[in-house]
C-alpha cells in the first residue's frame, strides 16, 4: 500500500469523522470539534485527531508529546502533524468544502476553533 501524503491523511481522517455514525450520533465531526474546542483529542474507528495541549497524556500519541503546540491527524496508522493553528485552518477549509451548507453549527465551531488555536502558531 502506498503511503498517503499529509493532505490525504487529513482529508481521509476528517471524512471518516464525518461519515462515521452511531445509533444516536449522525456524525462524529461535531464530537471532534467539541473535543478540540476543549483541547482534547479524540479517535474513532480508523482515525484520530490529537493536540499536544491535551492534559490527558494517555490521550496523546507519544510522537506528539515533544511537538510544541502540535496537532496530529491519524488515518489507518499513518499520521500528519501540524502546528495547532495550521491544523485548525485545515479543518475549517475542509469543512467549507465537505460539510453541507445547511450545517451552520459545524461552521460556527470551525470558526471558534480557528480563533482559539490562532495563538498556538
Amino acid at each position: 500500500m502506498a503511503a498517503f501524503s499529509f493532505a490525504e491523511i487529513v482529508s481521509a481522517c476528517l471524512m471518516d469523522f464525518r461519515d462515521s455514525g452511531a445509533k444516536y450520533v449522525e456524525s462524529y465531526l461535531d464530537v471532534l470539534l467539541d473535543c478540540l474546542l476543549q483541547f482534547e483529542g479524540v479517535g474513532i474507528e480508523m482515525s484520530g485527531v490529537f493536540v499536544q495541549k491535551d492534559e490527558d497524556l494517555d490521550n496523546m500519541p507519544a510522537y506528539l508529546v515533544d511537538f510544541e503546540n502540535g496537532m496530529a491527524f491519524e488515518f489507518i496508522g499513518e499520521s500528519a502533524v501540524y502546528k495547532m493553528s495550521e491544523g485548525a485552518r485545515m479543518i475549517f477549509d475542509w469543512c467549507e468544502v465537505n460539510v453541507s451548507k445547511d450545517n451552520a453549527e459545524v461552521m460556527n465551531k470551525c470558526d471558534r476553533l480557528v480563533c482559539l488555536y490562532g495563538d498556538y502558531g
